[in-house]
């Protein structure tokens, strides 16, 4: 494991993505997730959250079961219709028949209402997949 820093979100911007899942996968406090939304061929999946000082970090999946490849837009964080700060640490191209993982870092929700995750394809058909988070903030 590579040398990580403080619990800040300063000190993530430019934090590399192995740090991120090293320390992500070190935590035994982490909490497991199975929750799936899909379009067509295409899914978003959670696979777990971690809770950090001031940030929480999910990990997610998208499947592309389709016979083309699938790229990414952008991910967003959405506290009710507030998009939270965030930042994705994820592949944009999800070959065809391939599942890629990743991580979305992003502030704690300002209600905690309905956190939901936003996945936008980038050309191609221009889905986007919406997934609610349900854990209580």
């Amino acid at each position: 494991m590579t040398n990580i820093p403080p619990d800040s979100w300063a000190d993530l911007q430019d934090f590399p993505w192995q740090d991120v899942e090293d320390r992500y996968e070190a935590d035994e406090s982490r909490f497991a997730l199975n929750e799936q939304a899909a379009s067509g061929n295409v899914s978003l999946e959670f696979l777990g959250i971690e809770k950090r000082a001031t940030f929480y970090v999910l990990k997610v999946a998208v499947n592309n079961g389709s016979d083309s490849d699938f790229f990414i837009d952008g991910f967003r964080v959405l506290d009710g219709s507030v998009a939270l700060e965030s930042r994705a640490i994820f592949r944009v191209l999800v070959e065809a028949g391939n599942a890629r993982e990743g991580y979305l870092l992003f502030r704690p929700p300002l209600t905690g209402k309905s956190v939901k995750v936003v996945l936008k394809e980038d050309g191609g058909k221009g889905r986007r997949l919406s997934l609610p988070l349900s854990l209580p903030f």
